[in-house]
């Protein structure tokens, strides 16, 4: 059985395939349009947050620089290992049983040297300690037993005429086995 239509029906089907083929496109093309809108303005976006976390990037890295290089320059005013916290311990100790007041106390970071086939860290302390005369004389002793690797540099004595005090300024170079 063979369905035999007429033309102007083959008219009206072919026109209703063809309407429904370009209303289904144009409904495709609107759906791609806004879905391209949408990825536009997902890289809008991406791109300015991708901006600011490089800009906070460089500021961090910025900050970080800055902290390592302050970080430096308190190690070399405030040296990190143990040895150099005991002997700041044991200056402090030798000045009150020496009956003297430190008054100021600098650390450098130490440094290595050899002699004789051992290498020795040496800090370079800055201290200046205050008291009576005789103690400040018998603080330079004390510093000989507590210290017998230290050697003092040029010492710097001021007197005060009122109260009998003086004060005293003593580099020292201690030497410690290490490194």
């Amino acid at each position: 059985m063979k369905l035999k239509l007429s033309r102007t029906t083959l008219w009206i089907v072919t026109i209703a395939i063809l309407v429904t083929l370009l209303v289904s496109a144009g409904i495709i093309y609107a759906r791609q349009q806004a879905r391209h809108g949408e990825l536009s303005e997902d890289l809008a976006q991406a791109q300015q947050d991708f901006d600011r976390y490089t800009q906070e990037k460089a500021d961090l890295q910025d900050r970080l620089s800055q902290a390592q290089a302050e970080l430096l320059l308190q190690k070399g005013q405030f040296p990190g290992s143990t040895e150099a916290l005991e002997i700041q311990q044991d200056l402090l100790a030798a000045a009150d049983f020496g009956q003297v007041t430190i008054t100021s106390l600098s650390f450098s970071t130490p440094s290595a040297v050899a002699s004789g086939g051992q290498t020795y860290q040496v800090y370079s302390v800055g201290l200046t300690v205050a008291g009576e005369m005789e103690a400040l004389f018998n603080f330079i002793e004390i510093l000989g037993g507590w210290f017998p690797s230290a050697a003092i540099g040029s010492v710097t004595l001021t007197t005060f005429t009122e109260g009998g005090e003086a004060s005293m300024t003593l580099p020292l170079s201690i030497y410690t086995l290490g490194g």
